[in-house]
C-alpha cells in the first residue's frame, strides 16, 4: 500500500494492517490510511465494498454487528504533541472517545434513535453524556440552518413523526452541536433531496473542515463528492482499489473506478423513456387528505395537515413518479395508498373496487425507504420470502417454495447462500434488494417504491431501475417515489411534484422536466444536474 506523505503534526488518526473478520472468513483489510487533520475525505464504493466495517471500526463498533477487528496500529493524535493507541482500549474507555472525540453518523438515522424518546430528550442525552447542559438557542439556530421548518416542534415530536429527512438532519444537527473532531457520515444525505443534499454537505463541511475538524465522507457517488472531498479512497471487494483526487481518479484505469464513474454520470443525467401507458384504470383517489393530532399545550392539541385535497389516477403497467423536496408529503401518501395509516377521501378506487382507511390490499405492496427496519431481526431471509409466498399459495410444499424463493433470490440479483442470512448480516443495499424480492413474492399489481432506491449504490441503483423497467414492460404498475430525478425520467411515464402536502405540478416527465412550470421543479432539476 502506498504510504500518505503527511507527517504526524498534520495527521488525526493513523491506521495501519486494519482487517474485519466475521468467524475466520476475512471482510475487509488489509487497509493502511491516515486521515489528515481540517480535511474532507472521501470513502467510496459499492455496496459490500467494505465501506461501513472500515468506518466503524475507526470507534470500535464492529464487535456490535457479528464482527471483529484486527488492527495493527490504530493512532489518535488528538493534539499535535498527544497521541493514543485506539486499538488498546476497553469498551469503557471507547465510551469516552465516541461521540466526544469521534462521531458517527447512520445511514439509517431511525435505527439510530430510541421510538420512545422526543428529539428534545436525545439532544439533551448527547449533551449530558459529555458534561455539557443543552443550550437550546444554539441548537434552534443550527436547525434553522439546516433548512429544518418549525424547530420548535419536531424538537418535541418522536422520531415517527418525521419524514426520512427531516431524521437525517437531526442526525446532521447532532454531529455539529458536539465538538468532536472527526465526523464520520455515513451516507448522510442519501434521504435528502437534491436542494438540501448540497446545502447540507456544505453545512457539514463548514461546521467541521473550515473550523480544522476532519470529515470522513462514505458514499457511493463519485461525482457527487468531487466538489467536496480533498482525497479519495476507493474502496472495492474489500480492499483499496485507488486513492488520490478526483482529477486522479477520472484518469484511472481500475475497473471499480471506472464501474463507479460510469453509474455515477448515469445517475445525474435525464433520459426519458416511453410517453404514457394507455392500460385500464388502475388506481382513481380524488379528495385525499392525512392529518394527525398534535399535542401542542398541557391538555390541549391541534390537527396537523399533511396532505390537502390531493387527488391522483394510476393506469395498468403505468409507472408515476413521485417528487417533491423532504417533508412534502411524498412517504404520507405512499403509507396512504398502501393501506398503512388513516385517510380520508372522496374516492379511493383500485380497480374499480373502494379502499378504506388502515385496510391492506395485498395486490398493492410496499417498499420502504430503511430496508433494515422493515425486516424482523429474528428471520432469516429465505423466512422473510416464505411467509411472503404462502399469503398467496398456502397450498404450496416445500419444494415449490425453495424454487419459488431461489428465482425471487435470481430476480433481485442475490446469490442464493444469503437465503439463510440474518438481516444483521447484510449491507444496506442487499437488504433492499431482499425486501424488494419479499414485496415480489406477493405477486402485485401496484409496487410502490418509497425511496426504494435510496439506500443503494449508483451501480446497484442502474441495476436494480433496470429490474423495475423490465417488471413494468411485464405488466406490472409502479409509484416510484423518489428524491433522484434522473431515475424518475428512465421509469416513469409520468410525474407528480409534491410540496407541503399538495400536488403542484404533474404531467409527462420530459414535459415537466423540460419545460418546469412552478420556480420549486426548476430548483429541483437545477440541483440534480449540479451534483
Amino acid at each position: 500500500m502506498e504510504e500518505n506523505r503527511q507527517n504526524s503534526g498534520d495527521t488525526l488518526m493513523k491506521v495501519r494492517g486494519l482487517e474485519v473478520y466475521s468467524g475466520e472468513r476475512l471482510l475487509v483489510g488489509s487497509l493502511d490510511f491516515d486521515l489528515p487533520r481540517g480535511k474532507c475525505i472521501a470513502l467510496v464504493g459499492k455496496s459490500g465494498s467494505g465501506k461501513t466495517l472500515t468506518s466503524r471500526a475507526l470507534l470500535g463498533l464492529n464487535g456490535q454487528a457479528a464482527c471483529r477487528d484486527s488492527v495493527e496500529l490504530l493512532q489518535w493524535q488528538g493534539e499535535p504533541d498527544q497521541s493514543l493507541d485506539l486499538s488498546t482500549l476497553s469498551q469503557t474507555e471507547w465510551g469516552e472517545i465516541r461521540g466526544q472525540a469521534i462521531f458517527y453518523i447512520f445511514q439509517d438515522s431511525f435505527l439510530s434513535l430510541s421510538p420512545t424518546r422526543k428529539m428534545k430528550k436525545v439532544f439533551e442525552d448527547v449533551s449530558e453524556s459529555h458534561g455539557r447542559k443543552l443550550d437550546t438557542e444554539v441548537l434552534l439556530g443550527l436547525l434553522l440552518d439546516l433548512d429544518i421548518k418549525e424547530p420548535e416542534r419536531l424538537l418535541n415530536a418522536y422520531p415517527f413523526q418525521l419524514s426520512g429527512g427531516q431524521l437525517q438532519r437531526m442526525m446532521l444537527a447532532m454531529s455539529l452541536y458536539t465538538d468532536a473532531k472527526l465526523i464520520i457520515a455515513d451516507e448522510p444525505t442519501s434521504a435528502l433531496d437534491p436542494m438540501l443534499r448540497r446545502e447540507a454537505i456544505e453545512l457539514l463541511i463548514d461546521y467541521t473542515v473550515k473550523r480544522g475538524k476532519t470529515l470522513l465522507l462514505l458514499s457511493h457517488d463519485l461525482k457527487m463528492m468531487a466538489s467536496y472531498a480533498d482525497q479519495f479512497i476507493v474502496m472495492s471487494e474489500g480492499g483499496i482499489a485507488a486513492r488520490g483526487t478526483y482529477a486522479a481518479l477520472q484518469k484511472s484505469e481500475v475497473p471499480a473506478v471506472l464501474e463507479l464513474l460510469s453509474a455515477s454520470e448515469y445517475n445525474h443525467q435525464l433520459s426519458f423513456g416511453k410517453g404514457k401507458a394507455e392500460g385500464e384504470p388502475l388506481l382513481q383517489w380524488t379528495g385525499l387528505e392525512v392529518s394527525y393530532l398534535q399535542k401542542s399545550n398541557f391538555l390541549r392539541s391541534k390537527r396537523l395537515e399533511v396532505l390537502k385535497d390531493l387527488s391522483l389516477s394510476m393506469s395498468e403497467g403505468e409507472a408515476l413518479g413521485v417528487v417533491g423536496p423532504s417533508g412534502s408529503g411524498k412517504s404520507t401518501l405512499a403509507k396512504a395508498l398502501a393501506g398503512l395509516i388513516p385517510f380520508k377521501a372522496e374516492k379511493a378506487l383500485f380497480r374499480a373496487s373502494e379502499l378504506r382507511s388502515l385496510h391492506r390490499n395485498k395486490r398493492i405492496q410496499i417498499i420502504f425507504q430503511n430496508p433494515i427496519s422493515s425486516l424482523n431481526p429474528k428471520r432469516t431471509v429465505r423466512q422473510h420470502l416464505v411467509e411472503a409466498i404462502e399469503l398467496v399459495h398456502d397450498h404450496w410444499g416445500i419444494e415449490q417454495m425453495e424454487e419459488r424463493c431461489e428465482e425471487l433470490m435470481h430476480i433481485v440479483q442475490l446469490d442464493d447462500i444469503y437465503l439463510d442470512v440474518w438481516p444483521s448480516r447484510i449491507s444496506g443495499g442487499q437488504a433492499q434488494r431482499v425486501a424488494l424480492a419479499r414485496a415480489l413474492a406477493m405477486e402485485p399489481e401496484l409496487l410502490i417504491c418509497d425511496e426504494g432506491l435510496a439506500s443503494l449504490d449508483v451501480v446497484l441503483q442502474k441495476e436494480l431501475l433496470d429490474l423495475l423497467i423490465r417488471l413494468k414492460e411485464e405488466g406490472l404498475s409502479i409509484l416510484f417515489v423518489s428524491h433522484k430525478l434522473s431515475l424518475v425520467s428512465r421509469l416513469c411515464e409520468r410525474v407528480l411534484i409534491m410540496d407541503k402536502g399538495q400536488i403542484i405540478e404533474q404531467g409527462a416527465c420530459e414535459e415537466v422536466f423540460s419545460q418546469p412550470k412552478e420556480s420549486l421543479t426548476r430548483l429541483l432539476i437545477e440541483a440534480e444536474l449540479m451534483q
